[in-house]
């Protein structure tokens, strides 16, 4: 298809023979580490970092939806290690949570974010429950350009749940 990227589920994180094959492929590779073992994390990172491949680690919690506070967001910290570019692939219940999630894990040095996209309503789709719109991307865009002060300041007057979300940074 002549795509440059692609994004590989986080129970596919430690099949370093699928891995090897896409950095063969592609030039970037975008990897949720969810379902996946510290050791198989590691692993991957020291092959696609052996080859100089580009590649994004995203944290991920598997549930679904994710309670804000099994989101251990400190979890972006750990990944940092193996590569300079991590995100996160957010699966809250929208219609509680919005994207605060998403906005937290910017504050934290995410750059990449994975959420499920809609425009239908919510329970027209399958997926509906965490997936996000076109105003709740509004809203990440808006926040991402903001100052990290301005960030903080936007985190401490919207987001109690803030300190329950950042969890532990190990497993």
């Amino acid at each position: 298809f002549g795509l440059s990227c692609i994004k590989v589920a986080s129970y596919d994180c430690g099949s370093l023979p699928l891995i090897k094959l896409l950095a063969n492929e592609f030039d970037d590779i975008i990897i949720s580490t969810g379902a996946t073992f510290n050791e198989e994390i590691k692993a991957t990172a020291d092959y696609l970092n052996s080859v100089n491949q580009k590649f994004s680690f995203l944290h991920c919690v598997t549930i679904y939806p994710t309670p804000l506070q099994e989101m251990h967001l400190n979890r972006i910290n750990y990944l940092k290690q193996f590569t300079s570019n991590v995100g996160l692939s957010d699966h809250t219940l929208t219609s509680q949570d919005g994207v605060k999630a998403c906005l937290v894990a910017i504050y934290h040095g995410a750059e990449t974010l994975e959420r499920h996209f809609n425009i239908l309503p919510e329970t027209e789709a399958r997926d509906g429950k965490v997936s996000i719109g076109p105003d709740h991307i509004k809203q990440i865009v808006k926040f991402s350009i903001l100052s990290k002060e301005d960030q903080w300041q936007y985190i401490k007057a919207n987001i109690p749940e803030y300190e329950a979300m950042l969890g532990s940074e190990l497993r």
